[in-house]
């Protein structure tokens, strides 16, 4: 091979290599870019992550106090029931005094 068609070919070859490396550059650049992204992205998740774990903690909370709420009324039940049986007895004594009566309390009732 003569001088000519190796500094032809060499001239080639560095025309491509500069090309090649103009082409890495740009794809270094849009690498870096898509790091910065990620990275802005995991932070956001990590405080979603915060946010989501001290909600977690609020709902276990109102979990027992919702069962502490319902065993409370589980409690309460039977004397609203004894309550309001009496108070049908009580009502029923004065309809039996007083027959008028009866409307009134079927007018409260509605």
């Amino acid at each position: 091979m003569d001088d000519n068609k190796v500094a032809v070919l060499l001239e080639t070859l560095s025309s491509q290599f500069k090309v090649f490396g103009e082409g890495l550059e740009i794809v270094q650049r849009q690498v870096s870019e898509v790091n910065q992204k990620v990275d802005g992205l995991e932070k956001k998740v990590d405080g979603i992550e915060m946010k989501v774990d001290g909600l977690e903690k609020k709902v276990d909370s109102l979990e027992g106090k919702v069962d502490g709420l319902i065993e409370d009324m589980d409690m309460v039940k039977p004397a609203l029931v004894k309550i309001n049986n009496r108070l049908d007895t009580i009502e029923s004594e004065i309809i039996k005094l007083n027959p008028d009566s009866r409307a009134a309390f079927v007018k409260q009732a509605k």
